[in-house]
C-alpha cells in the first residue's frame, strides 16, 4: 500500500527522555527553541496578512457607516433648515396678518385706543387731513405720508387744541416703528398741520423702545385686549 510518509508518534517515555535531554544541555535548550520560533515565523506574514484584511474590511465597512451618516445628518440639518426658515416666514405672516387687524380696529374705534388723549376722534385719510389744511406735498413726501396706517383728528384732552393724530399700528412695537412715526408727524408739523404721532400695539415695548418714543413725545399705546380680539 502507498501512500505519505509513515507518522511516528512517540511514547509518553521517549517525550519524557526528550525533555529531561533538553533541561540538561542547554545547548539543545536553545536549538529547540530556535526550532519552534522559526516555525511561528515562517506563518506570521499569513497570519498578518489575514490581520490587516480583516482591519480593512472593517475600515471599509466603518467608511461606509460613516458616510451613510454623515449624508443623513446632512440631510437633517437641511431638514432644520427649511423648517427654520418655514417658521420664520410664517411668524412674519402672522405678524403681518395681526398688524392689519389692529389697524381695521383702530380705523373702527378710534376711542377705544386713544380715548384718553383725544375727544371727539374721525378717522381721515391722507388727502382729507391735507387737503382740509390746503397743503399740497409733493409725490415723495406724499408717499412717506401715506404709509401711516391712520389719521385721526380730535381735540387734545386738557389743553383742547385741533390735532391731527398719525397712527403707526403694530403688534411689537420696534425703534423703526419710532423713527417712522415721529417722521410722520414732524412732516405734518412742517407744513403747518398740528400733529401728534401715537403707536398703538399689543405688546409692551421694550424700555429702550418707550424711551425713544418719550423722547419724540409719541402716545404709546398697549392694548393687550387685542390679543384675544376675533
Amino acid at each position: 500500500m502507498t501512500g505519505g510518509p509513515a507518522t511516528t508518534v512517540a511514547s509518553r517515555e521517549e517525550v519524557q527522555r526528550l525533555i529531561n535531554a533538553v533541561r540538561a544541555d542547554p545547548t539543545l535548550r536553545d536549538e529547540l527553541e530556535r526550532a519552534i520560533l522559526a516555525d511561528k515565523l515562517l506563518h506570521l506574514p499569513e497570519q498578518v496578512a489575514i490581520l490587516i484584511d480583516i482591519m480593512r474590511s472593517f475600515a471599509e465597512a466603518a467608511d461606509k457607516q460613516f458616510g451613510a451618516l454623515h449624508k443623513r445628518l446632512g440631510n437633517v440639518e437641511a431638514d432644520v433648515n427649511t423648517l427654520k426658515a418655514d417658521v420664520n416666514t410664517l411668524k412674519a405672516d402672522s405678524g403681518n396678518t395681526r398688524g392689519k387687524l389692529l389697524e381695521e380696529q383702530v380705523r373702527n374705534n378710534p376711542g377705544r385706543f386713544l380715548g384718553r388723549y383725544a375727544r371727539r376722534l374721525k378717522v381721515l385719510s391722507v388727502d382729507e387731513v391735507l387737503d382740509s389744511n390746503g397743503v399740497a406735498l409733493d409725490d415723495e413726501k406724499y408717499g412717506v405720508l401715506s404709509r401711516a396706517d391712520a389719521f385721526l383728528a380730535g381735540s387734545e384732552r386738557g389743553t383742547g387744541y385741533a390735532t391731527v393724530i398719525v397712527v403707526e399700528a403694530t403688534w411689537r412695537v420696534s425703534t423703526d416703528d419710532v423713527k417712522r412715526t415721529a417722521a410722520w408727524a414732524r412732516l405734518l408739523n412742517s407744513v403747518g398741520i398740528v400733529a401728534r404721532g401715537a403707536i398703538i400695539s399689543v405688546e409692551p415695548p421694550r424700555d429702550s423702545v418707550r424711551r425713544a418714543a418719550e423722547a419724540e413725545s409719541l402716545w404709546v399705546v398697549v392694548d393687550s385686549y387685542d390679543k384675544s380680539a376675533a
